[in-house]
């Protein structure tokens, strides 16, 4: 197989005849693989430790986006109580004009 800049690279043929597949590699510099997530693993250097670090990695993340979420819909929540409570004191403040105007009839 030839690289970016058709010079012969051996272990990109190696790798597609393990099955790897092109993008299994990188271009930059002859024989380096990419990491690639699939199910179930890494295709790619690093071993079980990288896994491992990886894995936990993206769990982090997605603990801080559920926290996000969460923080969001607390905030959207309070919003909603302090406009349905300010709402409340508006009709209150009619209500109390109507009386005085009725009062004063």
């Amino acid at each position: 197989m030839r690289g970016m800049n058709g010079e012969r690279r051996e272990g990109v043929d190696e790798g597609l005849r393990k099955g790897l597949g092109s993008e299994g590699w990188c271009d930059e510099g002859e024989g380096q693989r990419e990491r690639r997530e699939v199910e179930g693993g890494w295709i790619g250097g690093g071993g079980e430790d990288e896994d491992e670090r990886r894995k936990e990695e993206k769990e982090e993340e997605e603990e801080e986006e559920e926290k996000k979420e969460k923080e969001k819909e607390e905030e959207e929540e309070e919003e909603e109580k302090e406009e349905k409570e300010k709402k409340e004191e508006e009709e209150e403040e009619e209500e109390k004009e109507k009386v005085e105007e009725e009062e004063l009839l």
